[in-house]
């Protein structure tokens, strides 16, 4: 069995995608570069049942690491299609991070 190594992946955004993103402050345009859970990507699923924060198109180069951050942070832990056992792994990774990260030191 194949395992995955990364928790995103990304997608190009097709005319369904374009039409479940309408009622959002910003349109979404065929071919946008989107960043989706790796996971659950299905190409057979339509764009108006994926869960969400499944799927982020960024607006710019600049907000991908924001919204990589986003989907991490907001979608890992409800998504059904993640095994449990890559969710524990992820946690601990994220709690020995945080105790031994030396970023916020001014």
């Amino acid at each position: 069995m194949n395992k995955k190594t990364a928790m995103a992946d990304v997608k190009s955004s097709n005319s369904e995608d374009v039409l479940a993103r309408k009622t959002q402050s910003f349109d979404v345009i065929i071919g946008q570069i989107g960043l989706c859970c790796a996971y659950y990507r299905n190409p057979n699923q339509s764009a108006r049942e994926c869960p969400k924060g499944s799927i982020y198109y960024p607006l710019s180069i600049s907000l991908i690491y924001n919204r990589v951050i986003n989907l991490l942070q907001r979608h890992v832990n409800a998504c059904s299609f993640i095994p449990e056992d890559t969710k524990a792994q992820y946690s601990r990774l994220r709690e020995d991070h945080a105790k031994h990260d030396n970023s916020k030191a001014y």
